[in-house]
């Protein structure tokens, strides 16, 4: 395994073998999509152009040549560069419609079932956490959650269990078909999270969803985010009790019980190969521009405290 280098210590040609590396996986996505059949396309193909404005900018500051910043935003050439790929729209390449059949994900494995059922989960929580009094999305996300945490078991122990396949794809399409966030949902932060973890370690994105999750969640809970909390643990785990936030808290551990119990899916990064902490500035970075306008605020800081309550 060759040695870290941190990006402000690069040269300029290893920060060039960085820009090889994001035009490739750019041009990839362009080509065959992302992994995720969930998760937009477009989405993917502007997190990879933004790693590119990254390093061009850091290139900037590593040699006497003029990248004007103006550039990035106009969508100009880049003097002697690769010219910037375009931002396409979030929805790129998504279906107008589609045709889902459950007997199709009787092959899907255990390992990226549960990771899928998270999946599903966290589009579900990234639009259900919310300060806006919208009822009816809210109660359809409960619902959702608790349609998945009934399924996703069945269908690990059962892979070809008809009922329990169709529920998870039918509960899977609505989590992200907008009809839950419609009118209330904030921007994401989880996902921004997690996309810099897969880039910079190509781990499955639904473990690294899991893993994220219940840290940002015990992050975020205070005195004006206590109430979404105490829902979370009554209508969708059925927890009770007075203490508020002792319910609160018992509503995230009944999730990382569910996650990495009852779906087998690793609790921490460690499980999936991270080994230190070296990246979380620069990926803390990354995923605090993608996720401007979340649920609760977060900063760089925040973000690396996130990643670090994750390790």
């Amino acid at each position: 395994m060759s040695r870290y280098i941190p990006p402000e210590e690069m040269s300029e040609a290893q920060i060039r073998e960085q820009l090889d590396a994001e035009y490739k996986h750019w041009d990839d996505l362009k080509k065959n999509g992302c992994s995720d059949p969930a998760w937009p396309d477009g989405v993917n193909l502007n997190l990879v152009r933004n790693h590119i404005i990254y390093w061009y900018r850091l290139l900037r500051e590593r040699t006497s040549q003029t990248v004007q910043l103006s550039m990035f935003d106009a969508g100009m050439d880049l003097r002697n560069e690769r010219p910037l790929p375009p931002e396409v729209p979030d929805r790129y390449m998504v279906p107008t419609m589609s045709i889902l059949n459950p007997e199709y994900t009787y092959s899907v494995s255990k390992k990226q079932t549960a990771a899928g059922t998270a999946d599903m989960m966290s589009h579900t929580m990234e639009n259900y956490f919310s300060m806006e009094n919208a009822d009816c999305q809210k109660f359809m996300a409960e619902g959702l959650l608790r349609t998945m945490i009934k399924n996703g078991p069945t269908a690990l122990a059962e892979p070809d269990n008809y009922e329990a396949r169709a529920n998870l794809m039918w509960a899977g399409t609505h989590a992200i078909n907008g009809v839950v966030g419609d009118g209330c949902s904030p921007a994401w932060c989880v996902h921004p999270m997690e996309h810099e973890l897969s880039a910079f370690y190509d781990i499955t994105h639904g473990e690294g969803l899991a893993i994220l999750t219940p840290a940002w969640m015990e992050h975020i809970l205070n005195d004006a985010t206590l109430p979404m909390f105490v829902e979370f643990a009554k209508n969708v785990w059925g927890l009770s009790g007075e203490d508020e936030y002792a319910l609160a808290h018992a509503g995230i551990d009944a999730l990382k019980t569910f996650f990495f119990e009852t779906m087998g899916l690793p609790k921490n990064l460690r499980a999936v190969g991270i080994t230190d902490d070296k990246n979380f500035d620069v990926m803390a970075q990354k995923a605090c521009d993608g996720s401007k306008g979340s649920f609760v605020p977060l900063s760089k800081e925040d973000i690396v405290e996130i990643y670090k309550a994750a390790f």
